[in-house]
């Protein structure tokens, strides 16, 4: 990696990037500082822009906590700066790969581009309710 990152002029003046919210522009500079370059001739070329991983793990050395993480990539998944490439299962080894979009651009107020599933099951969530039927003695 670099020293630094460079962030295009269309994005930091783009509505959509004057409307993120909490720790949302932060996430984004980061995910944006794990780009990697390559040269071909005058150009550099983003070799991995639908290969990116940031995982909470990451995140909380940062100081940002595991919901205003999941905030910050509900968010820039919205706003259409991220696209969720892989939804990971939520173990270390099996994190959610993000791509970069362009869909920012297109962004007005009220547009969602895109949200995370909601695959996550916790105790009788999205399970069938049980009826039970009482009997008086």
């Amino acid at each position: 990696r670099g020293k630094g990152t460079f962030v295009e002029r269309d994005l930091f003046e783009s509505p959509a990037f004057i409307a993120l919210s909490g720790v949302a522009p932060q996430m984004l500079i980061y995910i944006l500082g794990k780009r990697e370059f390559r040269q071909t001739g005058k150009t550099r070329i983003c070799v991995n822009e639908k290969q990116i991983k940031l995982s909470y793990v990451e995140l909380e050395k940062l100081g940002i906590t595991q919901p205003r993480a999941t905030r910050g990539f509900n968010e820039l998944l919205a706003k259409g700066f991220i696209e969720l490439v892989y939804h990971g299962g939520g173990c270390q080894k099996d994190q959610s790969v993000y791509g970069l979009s362009n869909q920012y651009l297109l962004w007005k107020k009220g547009t969602v581009f895109s949200e995370r599933p909601n695959v996550l099951k916790k105790g009788f969530q999205n399970s069938k309710q049980r009826q039970y039927q009482h009997t008086n003695p």
